[in-house]
């Protein structure tokens, strides 16, 4: 098995590349076609991303939460309603993109609050307004959930099958992709026999009964799912993952 460098990481390592070829420009006299250079990162990461060489779904994601964390930075020490509540707003657009970056929502927020106390800004109302816009913005799609899914999950359903798809026995290395509904025939007619709810949670009972029979296998995946993300490589089987049977 070889390893490569997936498609990710290449555009990371353009990225470095470019900005190292910009610092080391920027120091020489000739400032007009290091400018030049600066302008043309950006557009570089516009025609990866265009032309599908990086996933669309992660570069939007990965937008918002930059924006995000800009808006973070933007926003500490500041006083007002207003802010606080395009702030709340944000999070409600780059949590319905991808409910992942749910996770962080507390620290960034709890940041803020922590420096407008330490600089002895009301937080207190500023807060409130955030969180109030935050909760309301997702209120629309946790109503269209319950009526349309009969289910009280608020942002997503498919945490079962996607925690099946790394914890099965048909997984080679890091996820099973043929098995996913989409692309297995099996799967996908099950899926609509059982329907979604009663399917995730099905599919999250045999994750869980796996895991807990290979506990070995199950660090072993985890280990080259972490390899693959943040260290952005993977091991390349013969075949993308064998079909559910």
């Amino acid at each position: 098995m070889s390893r490569v460098i997936n498609p990710n990481a290449k555009l990371r390592l353009r990225f470095a590349d470019d900005y190292s070829d910009t610092w080391h420009c920027q120091k020489d006299v000739r400032k007009r076609r290091c400018n030049r250079r600066c302008m043309g990162v950006g557009f570089s990461a516009c025609g990866d991303i265009l032309s599908h060489r990086v996933d669309l779904g992660y570069g939007l994601i990965a937008l918002f939460f930059a924006l995000i964390f800009w808006a973070t930075l933007a926003m500490r020490e500041k006083a007002g309603l207003l802010p606080w509540a395009a702030y709340g707003a944000l999070w409600v657009v780059g949590v319905l993109i991808n409910p992942s970056i749910l996770s962080l929502f507390p620290f960034l927020l709890g940041w803020l609050v922590w420096d407008a106390r330490k600089a002895g800004i009301p937080w207190a109302k500023p807060a409130a307004a955030a969180l109030l816009v935050f909760t309301i913005g997702l209120v629309p799609w946790t109503i269209r959930n319950y009526r349309v899914l009969t289910s009280s999950s608020s942002l997503r359903s498919n945490f079962g099958l996607e925690l099946w798809l790394g914890n099965n026995p048909t997984v080679i290395k890091t996820i099973s992709h043929l098995a996913h509904p989409n692309d297995n025939p099996v799967e996908g007619e099950k899926y609509k026999r059982m329907g979604e709810i009663a399917y995730m949670a099905d599919k999250q009972d045999e994750a869980l009964m796996f895991m807990s029979t290979h506990p070995q296998q199950t660090l072993e995946f985890m280990f080259y799912r972490f390899e693959e993300i943040w260290l952005a490589r993977q091991i390349v089987p013969s075949t993308c993952g064998r079909a559910a049977p």
